[in-house]
C-alpha cells in the first residue's frame, strides 16, 4: 500500500505537466474515416476490433521527431500558454521521483519513471547516472541504461546494455521483448509463431544480421531502435495515459503499441478523435473523408511519419537460408514509395541511408585465395567533384561476424571500386559508403558465393572466369582493365564495352581457340514468332559470335605463372546496335584434346 501511494504521487506529478490527455469520452460509435491526397491513398488504417480503436498512418514531408521515444510532456524549454509554471512543475516532479526512489530503490516502476522524468527534463547525465546506480531488477536497470544511452546517441554502448538486459531477463520477459512477429510480413507470422522462444533466439539473430543498416557502424542501429521503442512503450504504458497516448486496453493500447513497435514515434504528437464522423482538423490541414472502416470505432489517432523512413528487414525465408536471397530482399527499401503500412516496419537512420542503384561483382581465382572486385556508381546526386566519398567493402558470413576487406575513396563524378579477398563460403558482401555533408550513407548488398581457390583445382583441369565488364578504352591492356570496372551490367550510353576474362590451367604455349558470343534472351512475343515461322520477320534473339585462335597469348595479356597458370585477356566489343532487352555475354576457350570451358553473364540494354 505504501508503494502504491508513492506511485500515485508520481503519477499526479506527471499529470500536472501534461497539457493534453487523450479523450476518454464514450462518444457514440460511428464510422472511422481515413483521408487521401491527390487521389492516391496515403493512409493505411490499423485497428483493434476488441478495443474498437484504430490509427491512421500517413507520410509527412517534415523531418522525423527530435525525440525518439514517447515523452512525458513537452520539454521545459517548450513552455506554452497551456503549460504555465512549467519549470516549477518539472522541479516538483523531479523532487517527487527522487523521494520515491530513495524510499523504494528496488521498485521497477518508480525507478523507471524517475529515469524517464530526468531525461525528459533535460537532465541527461543525471538520468544516466540514476540508471547505472539502479537497485531494481538487474535486467530492468540494464534496460534503463540502454534507453538513456540510445537517446543520447551512444548506440554502441546502448546495444550492449540492451543485450545484457535480455541475457538477465526472466524467460517470459525475454520472450516478449525479443518477439519480432510484428516486424515480419503477415504471411510469415504463422511460421514464426510455430517456433519456440529458444528456437527464435538463433532466428532473431539472423533477422537482425540481415536488418543491420551498415556493417561499418559499431552497432546495429536497427536493433537499438527496436529495443528503444519497446523500452519506451514499457515506460509509457506504466501510466494509464500520458502526453501522447491513452494506454488503457479499452482505449486502444494494443493499436498504439503495434504502431510504435513497427514504425516508431510519429513526427508530431498524435491527433486524437472519438469516432466523430466527417472531416477532422488535423496536424497537416484537414483529413478528408476517403476510406470508411466497419464496424465503427470509438477512438482513433492520426500518426504522421517522416518520408525519410526506410525498411531493412529481410523475409523470414532469407533469414533461414541467405543463399536464396534476391537483390530485392537485401535492398534498402524507401518506405514512402507506398502506403505507410506497405512494409511491416520502418525507421529513420540518424545519418540517412539509401540504396546504391547498381553494382558489378566479380571474382578472380588465385592459388590460395579468391579476390573479389566490386564497382558501384557514386551515390551523389551532384556531378561536381567537391565531395569525397569513403567506401568500404564488408564480408559477413553470419550474425555478429563481419570483416572489412577493402577501403577506398572516390569523388562524386567517379565510379567507386574496391578489391578484397574472401573465402569460398556463402556470405553477405556489403559495399558501403559513409554519409558526407548533405549526402546520406549508401550501400548495396549481394550474397557472395565465390568459386574455390586454384589450389583446390585437380591437376590437369582447366577453367574460365565469367567475363567482367570494364572500360573499353583500356581494353588494350588486360592488366590495367581491372582498375576500371563498369559500375553495372547495363549498357547505359556507351557505344562499346570492354570484356576481361581469365583462363585457369592453359599453358602460355598452348594453341587456344576463343569464342565470344552475345545472345538476346528477352521473349520476342507471339506475333514475331509467327513472323519468323513465315520468314517475314527477323529473329532478334539470334546469337552473334566471334571466334579466333591464338598460338601464344598476345602481348597485352595478363599472365601469372604457377601450378595453375592464369592468363587474362581483354578486348572491346561494339554494342551500340543492340536493341532493348536482356542479353547473355559469354566467353569460351578450348585446347585441342581437351573439352572447352565457357562462362557467361547477364547484360542489359535499357
Amino acid at each position: 500500500m505504501i508503494v502504491s501511494s508513492e506511485r500515485t504521487r508520481v503519477t499526479r506529478a506527471i499529470g500536472m505537466l501534461q497539457w493534453f490527455t487523450p479523450s476518454r469520452g464514450t462518444a457514440t460509435p460511428t464510422d472511422f474515416e481515413c483521408g487521401a491526397t491527390d487521389a492516391v491513398e496515403r493512409f493505411r488504417p490499423m485497428r483493434d476490433p476488441t478495443a474498437q480503436a484504430a490509427v491512421c498512418l500517413r507520410w509527412a514531408s517534415e523531418p522525423p521527431a527530435s525525440h525518439d521515444t514517447v515523452p512525458l510532456s513537452p520539454r521545459p524549454n517548450e513552455r506554452r500558454w497551456w503549460q504555465p509554471n512549467a519549470e516549477v512543475k518539472w522541479r516538483h516532479l523531479i523532487a517527487v521521483t527522487a523521494a520515491a526512489s530513495r524510499d523504494f530503490p528496488q521498485d521497477d516502476w518508480i525507478i523507471g519513471q524517475r529515469v524517464r522524468a530526468l531525461y525528459d527534463a533535460g537532465e541527461r547525465d543525471r538520468a544516466l547516472a540514476e540508471a547505472r546506480a539502479c537497485h531494481a531488477q538487474l535486467w530492468w536497470c540494464a534496460v534503463l541504461e540502454g534507453y538513456v544511452l540510445a537517446r543520447n546517441g551512444d548506440l554502441a554502448h546502448a546495444e550492449g546494455a540492451f543485450l545484457r538486459a535480455m541475457s538477465l531477463a526472466p524467460l517470459t520477459v525475454r520472450c516478449e521483448w525479443t518477439d519480432l512477429r510484428l516486424l515480419l510480413q503477415r504471411d510469415e507470422h504463422a511460421a514464426y509463431d510455430a517456433t519456440t522462444c529458444d528456437e527464435r533466439s538463433a532466428l532473431n539473430d539472423r533477422l537482425w544480421w540481415l536488418a543491420r543498416p551498415l556493417f561499418r557502424d559499431p552497432s546495429n542501429e536497427r536493433r537499438v531502435e527496436h529495443f528503444t521503442r519497446v523500452a519506451s512503450i514499457a515506460l509509457a504504458s506504466a501510466l494509464s495515459a500520458d502526453h501522447s497516448f491513452d494506454w488503457r486496453l479499452e482505449a486502444g493500447a494494443s493499436v498504439w503499441r503495434e504502431a510504435l513497435v513497427r514504425f516508431g514515434l510519429p513526427t508530431r504528437y498524435p491527433l486524437y478523435g472519438t469516432g466523430v464522423r466527417g472531416t477532422i482538423a488535423g496536424l497537416h490541414g484537414r483529413v478528408t473523408s476517403a476510406t470508411a472502416i466497419a464496424p465503427p470505432v470509438r477512438a482513433h489517432a492520426v500518426l504522421p511519419y517522416s518520408e525519410a523512413a526506410i525498411a531493412t528487414f529481410a523475409p523470414l525465408s532469407v533469414a533461414r537460408d541467405v543463399a536464396v536471397a534476391s537483390p530485392a530482399d537485401l535492398a534498402v527499401r524507401r518506405a514512402a514509395a507506398g502506403p505507410v503500412a506497405a512494409f511491416p516496419e520502418h525507421f529513420v537512420p540518424r545519418s540517412g541511408l539509401v540504396q546504391l542503384p547498381d553494382r558489378q561483382v566479380a571474382y578472380l581465382r588465385r592459388d590460395s585465395v579468391v579476390e573479389v572486385l566490386v564497382a558501384a556508381p557514386s551515390p551523389s546526386r551532384s556531378s561536381t567533384r567537391t565531395r569525397t566519398f569513403d567506401a568500404e567493402l564488408w564480408w559477413s558470413p553470419g550474425p555478429d561476424t563481419a570483416w572489412r576487406i577493402a577501403r577506398g575513396e572516390g569523388d562524386a563524378a567517379s565510379v567507386l571500386q574496391l578489391r578484397g579477398r574472401v573465402t569460398p563460403d556463402t556470405a553477405l558482401l556489403s559495399f558501403e559508403v559513409a554519409a558526407v555533408q548533405s549526402e546520406p550513407a549508401a550501400r548495396v548488398r549481394v550474397v557472395s558465393t565465390p568459386p574455390p581457390p586454384l589450389r583446390e583445382m585437380p591437376a590437369g583441369e582447366v577453367s574460365i572466369s565469367p567475363p567482367i565488364l570494364v572500360d573499353a578504352s583500356l581494353a588494350y591492356d588486360a592488366g590495367a582493365t581491372l582498375a576500371a570496372l563498369r559500375p553495372s551490367h547495363r549498357r547505359g550510353d556507351a557505344r562499346s564495352i570492354g570484356l576481361y576474362w581469365e583462363t585457369y590451367g592453359h599453358q602460355p604455349g598452348d594453341s587456344v581457340t576463343h569464342l565470344i558470343w552475345i545472345e538476346r534472351v528477352t521473349p520476342q512475343g507471339r506475333l514475331r514468332e509467327i513472323g519468323m515461322a513465315l520468314r517475314i520477320a527477323t529473329d532478334r534473339n539470334a546469337p552473334v559470335a566471334v571466334r579466333w585462335e591464338e598460338q601464344t597469348p598476345p602481348r597485352t595479356a595478363f599472365i601469372i605463372d604457377g601450378r595453375v597458370p592464369i592468363i587474362g585477356r581483354a578486348l572491346a566489343v561494339d554494342v551500340q546496335s543492340l536493341t532493348r532487352g536482356e542479353y547473355r555475354i559469354g566467353v569460351a576457350a578450348s585446347v585441342r584434346g581437351r573439352p572447352p570451358v565457357q562462362s557467361s553473364i547477364a547484360f542489359f540494354v535499357d
